[in-house]
């Protein structure tokens, strides 16, 4: 397996208020903005079923994998008023920026000045992600 997989939802203007990542070994949630489940251990060539709900009232999320509830009311990481699209992404986040860029005023952060990412010539193998039945709905 190669890079891991992101699943996130996001507003009309990309705000992303929640996402779910898939290793080698784990399906974890976005620990580093909010109070999030813990890291469920996963196995390779295996089909999940995701049951997500979202209440954009209450401002959370809850969910299943396989049936099993993983986390009730799980709170987003940023506030939005409504949901427009999901994101299945295999790469970084491109609107990503630093906060040294915000907190300290950096004027030339590293990696924002340069062409190439380090490391973008080193060949990694192949992830392959076989996606079904995407349903949604809306109220």
């Amino acid at each position: 397996m190669g890079y891991a997989m992101d699943i996130e939802v996001q507003d009309k203007q990309g705000v992303r208020p929640m996402k779910i990542r898939l290793d080698r070994d784990w399906i974890s949630f976005d620990h580093m903005k909010a109070t999030v489940p813990l890291p469920v251990p996963i196995k390779l060539e295996k089909w999940y079923s995701f049951d997500l709900t979202f209440d954009c009232n209450s401002q959370s999320y809850s969910a299943k994998i396989d049936g099993k509830e993983i986390g009730d009311k799980i709170p987003f990481a940023f506030k939005v008023d409504a949901l427009q699209r999901i994101v299945f992404r295999t790469g970084p986040y491109r609107g990503e920026v630093p906060p040294v860029v915000f907190n300290e005023a950096v004027t030339n952060p590293a990696g924002l000045n340069t062409e190439d990412i380090p490391g973008t010539e080193d060949k990694v193998k192949a992830s392959i992600y076989l996606i079904d039945d995407v349903i949604t709905k809306g109220e």
